[in-house]
């Protein structure tokens, strides 16, 4: 199972549910297949999810408890599931003991499934994860947090959780730390956040203050009162941030690391104008919205010409990358884009801006509509180096035979897209921008051993 989640955590104030739902609706790009919410009452667990978009699942959801304490979560998943388990996948997943948010993915789960000799026929990670973690409890250890210290320890892969006991959350990320997780409060003090991103603040950025990572390998604990405690960091912890949450997945909006992800574009897109050697004259630069935006403005900076938003995003339809099948994603994109000012691109050198191509489907398709409006030339610009492999470790890249990069060498993609130019960005320029390890296997095709062998 690869997909890319969202989690959410709140303590404090008088009640966190409606916080809960906000913060997830303001994750739903990290997934639109499910959601639900698992929250604490009278020391009760008390979950709610269904399949579906966060205002559609929650419109009639009106709890007459209220919460000091819970987590939420939002999914996608790949064509390769069982759509008749999507329910029982919906998360968090919940037992009398606990609830279970997960964000990431454990390679070769079945391993686990195997050894143990875990009674299910559901092949996700997250919910053998879930039957791993009860295993534990009732033959192994007596404590929550002793059973997820071996948990860290023994466990390989790519995952940030969030646990919902009786009296608290625990937030646990992996020893590589390549998934987001990240500690922020408002300042007034009422609320603390655990989250995918700092834009799952219900407020403004005025009003948030930003604790800190939840630190690679470690396990922290935070109580109905915002009390936290570090319970257990990993003696060998290691840093490998997933680039292309930089590159694409986050909002442009959250913070990461310290990091403004809108200021990590702008220098993704600049390095890449930088490098380019004869810009052209009389040209106009044009992010594919919306994570390019930032990164066309930097390149267009470093061009010296302009960056100008020709291409204007439908807000209600999905993100066509992590859309199942192909027939889907291609419907998508016809419903996505619209196209505006289209009279200033007449006899103009066009620099189409985008994050990355992976499939091509969505390229292809701005292509077509921007030639009916008699460019010069169009020339594609990528803000990331060529995506060569998938990922294992918790988005969608789909299979390497997919992949538009192995299907054909650049000058095949030049002609078949029928475009004059494409260039990518240099994975050494990449690193520099980030300036910290990230994880490059979806660029390079070198995966870390340790992370996909348990």
């Amino acid at each position: 199972m690869e997909h890319e989640c969202g989690i959410i955590g709140i303590s404090g104030g008088n009640n966190i549910i409606p916080k809960l739902i906000s913060g997830l609706n303001k994750l739903q790009h990290r997934g639109y297949e499910s959601c639900g919410i698992s929250y604490l009452h009278q020391d009760q667990i008390i979950t709610f999810k269904n399949i579906g978009l966060v205002l559609d699942v929650f419109s009639n959801f009106n709890p007459t408890t209220i919460s000091k304490i819970g987590i939420g979560h939002v999914r996608y998943s790949t064509a390769k599931k069982d759509k008749s388990k999507f329910l029982d996948e919906t998360q968090p997943l919940s037992n009398n003991l606990f609830s279970l948010a997960h964000n990431g993915n454990i390679p070769f789960i079945d391993k686990i499934k195997d050894h143990y000799k875990i009674d299910t026929d559901n092949n996700s990670d997250s919910v053998i994860l879930k039957k791993f973690m009860e295993l534990l409890m009732e033959t192994k250890y007596n404590s929550i947090e002793d059973m997820l210290k071996y948990i860290i320890n023994n466990v390989s892969g790519t995952y940030c959780l969030l646990i919902l006991t009786q009296n608290k959350i625990y937030a646990i990320r992996d020893r590589y730390g390549i998934r987001p997780l990240v500690i922020f409060k408002d300042k007034s003090q009422n609320y603390t956040y655990i989250a995918s991103e700092t834009i799952a603040f219900d407020g403004n950025n005025q009003e948030m203050e930003i604790i800190r990572d939840i630190n690679p390998g470690e396990i922290l604990s935070l109580d109905q009162n915002q009390h936290m405690e570090s319970v257990y960091t990993h003696p060998l912890p290691q840093s490998m941030f997933c680039s292309f949450e930089y590159i694409y997945f986050m909002h442009h909006e959250s913070v990461q690391s310290n990091k403004k992800i809108e200021d990590i574009r702008y220098n993704l897109g600049y390095e890449l104008g930088l490098a380019e050697k004869d810009p052209f004259s009389n040209s106009v630069v044009i992010p594919i919205p919306n994570s390019s935006i930032p990164a066309s403005k930097g390149f267009a900076s470093a061009i010296k010409s302009v960056s100008k938003e020709h291409i204007v995003k439908n807000p209600i339809v999905k993100r066509t990358f992590i859309l199942p099948t192909e027939k889907e994603r291609n419907h998508a994109c016809s419903q996505k884009f619209s196209f505006v000012n289209t009279d200033e691109l007449y006899n103009k050198n066009i620099y189409l801006i985008d994050d990355s191509i992976v499939r091509g489907t969505t390229i292809k398709f701005v292509i077509n509509q921007l030639k009916k409006f008699n460019p010069k030339t169009i020339n594609i610009r990528i803000t990331s180096p060529p995506v060569i492999s998938p990922c294992y470790f918790g988005i969608d890249m789909s299979t390497r035979e997919e992949l538009i990069i192995n299907k054909s060498n650049i000058n095949s993609i030049v002609n078949d897209l029928e475009i004059n130019s494409l260039r990518y960005l240099d994975i050494d320029d990449m690193i520099k921008v980030f300036n910290t390890p990230v994880c490059q296997s979806c660029f390079t095709g070198k995966y870390d051993t340790q992370l996909l062998n348990w």
